[in-house]
């Protein structure tokens, strides 16, 4: 039973039976110092003792574990400021509860006191029914601030986890994608790949259909993380098994009585966006970029769904083919896709890229992006120099745009080029 006039939930003066906090008196008069030691060690607290400011600096210096500092604000030598200004200072483990004690006289010492960085204040001579409140006032402050430690310790151990999963699944992820120069009979490719999270929404790959045809696409799905990622995986091995189990025939089976052919960009656009009606199911879209080159015939088949421009560079420089039009996939069941058919003479080279490379900003100046007229430019430096020296120009100018810090979206950029005899 409670006994008659005690408050309910009151909480402990000092730290429960087997756990010590350690506190450090900084005071000069015996008789103040004892009566503020005495009912701290009352209370549970392993105490340090400093008969002056001096002393009390060591003191803090030498042990970091004390978490309650009571100073006298009038001391010799290192005085309650200085020592207050100077705790506050230390790179501490934990947080110090700083107590000053005051002269009743003077009305200005408890505000110097907070203004130095004291927590609290109480004037001389100590009322012990005073102590004890102030000192119960600091151990809810130092349980929280150990319960805040303890939340942040958790929290670090599970970003931990999560961020070795991460760089578990971005390993898998990477698996998935080509080399980054690749060569085929009268083909040559070649690609950069940046992500801006471990894992990412962005995902090319090149697929070879037969007969010299090879086919390559820019995929770039909405968001970020692994949602965005799983999306982008599984539009890829989709494709990849289409490929497998297409055979000798020139379309393969993408569902109940549904074929495509793979060398149909469009068909191919409007089969995925078919197969993956992501907005209403979980709110994200993805936009594609889906080629053809056929260097027998010397064309270049393309289709894109709501993705940036290609890039054209032939004899008459560095361009954007703006003619094909498409939306977005993954957000109505039904969309209109259109294949464009490009003529190449040997050395043309066709881009492909996700929108985190002309997106990318500049850390001199946030509203900065490097646009597709950096892009352009790169690929005009090089023109004549072949795929590797156009992707691997762009990647140098990409870098020297955004400096050392991580880009903010997935950067994709995938070169197809037509060989010379």
């Amino acid at each position: 039973m409670r006994p008659s006039g005690t408050p309910r939930n009151r909480p402990p003066v000092g730290p429960p039976p087997g756990e010590q906090i350690c506190a450090l008196v900084a005071e000069d008069e015996p008789l103040a110092r004892a009566v503020v030691v005495e009912n701290l060690r009352r209370w549970g607290y392993r105490v340090f003792i400093a008969e002056d400011g001096d002393q009390a600096r060591q003191a803090l210096l030498a042990h970091p574990e004390i978490r309650l500092l009571i100073t006298d604000w009038r001391m010799p030598g290192c005085d309650g400021r200085e020592l207050c200004r100077m705790a506050r200072e230390l790179e501490r483990p934990r947080y110090l509860h700083i107590l000053a004690l005051t002269v009743r006289s003077s009305r200005t010492e408890g505000l110097q006191a907070i203004q130095a960085g004291a927590d609290a204040f109480l004037v001389k001579p100590v009322d012990p029914s005073e102590l004890e409140a102030q000192v119960r006032v600091a151990r809810r402050i130092l349980d929280l601030d150990d319960l805040n430690a303890q939340r942040i310790a958790e929290l670090d151990a599970i970003d931990r986890r999560v961020r070795l999963d991460m760089e578990a699944a971005t390993r898998v992820q990477v698996s998935f994608l080509p080399e980054p120069v690749l060569y085929r009979p009268k083909v040559r490719c070649a690609s950069i790949f940046q992500s801006s999270r471990h894992v990412a929404g962005d995902m090319f790959n090149l697929m070879d259909l037969g007969q010299g045809r090879l086919a390559g696409y820019v995929l770039d799905v909405s968001g970020h993380g692994t949602q965005a990622a799983l999306l982008s995986v599984s539009i890829q091995m989709l494709l990849e098994s289409l490929v497998s189990v297409r055979g000798g025939s020139r379309e393969a089976s993408a569902g109940p009585g549904e074929r495509v052919s793979l060398e149909d960009p469009s068909a191919v656009l409007q089969m995925l966006n078919r197969r993956f009606p992501v907005m209403r199911q979980s709110g994200q879209y993805f936009t594609m970029i889906y080629g053809v080159l056929d260097p027998g015939k010397r064309t270049f088949r393309y289709a894109r769904g709501g993705h940036p421009w290609p890039a054209l560079v032939d004899s008459q420089g560095a361009r954007l083919l703006k003619g094909s039009t498409g939306s977005a996939l993954g957000v109505f069941s039904q969309v209109r896709v259109d294949s464009e058919v490009l003529d190449l003479e040997p050395g043309d080279l066709v881009v492909f890229y996700s929108d985190g490379l002309t997106e990318a900003r500049s850390p001199r100046n946030r509203r900065e992006e490097f646009e597709t007229s950096r892009l352009l430019a790169s690929l005009e430096r090089t023109r004549g120099q072949g795929v590797i020296a156009a992707v691997q120009d762009v990647e140098r100018a990409l870098r020297e745009f955004v400096g050392d810090q991580e880009p903010h979206d997935d950067v994709t950029v995938l070169g197809m080029e037509l060989l010379k005899e």
